[in-house]
């Protein structure tokens, strides 16, 4: 059926569109800890419903470049730099724009991942 969604798979009209992977316990750890371990916190309107989606995409890229390291079974040392991450930090923002706003039932799984490092925040600030 044209715009069925599987909420099991998160698919949609066949192809696989899930933030599954944004979700992530080790995603969003690594979130948090950007914006608090140099305090970029204080620079993120957390009412912005788009500001989290750099950090995603950041966090998203280091996480690639440490798989990178173990790509074929054995550590190589991959340095993470932004000249080196650039592509893969623009694909996985491509990828929000593109797969996830774009359909009401992603977006409201990735908002509520977002209001979930909000919460996190808070607790963390004790706000």
């Amino acid at each position: 059926m044209v715009g069925r969604t599987d909420p099991i798979n998160q698919t949609l009209d066949g192809i696989l569109q899930s933030v599954a992977v944004l979700e992530h316990e080790g995603l969003v750890s690594l979130v948090i800890e950007i914006l608090w371990a140099h305090g970029f916190y204080k620079d993120i309107d957390f009412d912005d419903p788009t500001a989290l989606d750099g950090v995603i995409a950041l966090a998203g890229a280091a996480l690639c470049s440490a798989l990178m390291e173990y790509k074929t079974g054995i550590y190589k040392r991959v340095e993470f730099s932004t000249a080196k991450s650039g592509d893969t930090y623009r694909s996985i923002l491509t990828y929000i724009s593109n797969k996830i706003y774009p359909h009401a039932e992603l977006a409201a799984r990735f908002k509520a991942l977002k209001a979930k490092i909000k919460e996190r925040r808070e607790a963390r600030l004790g706000l």
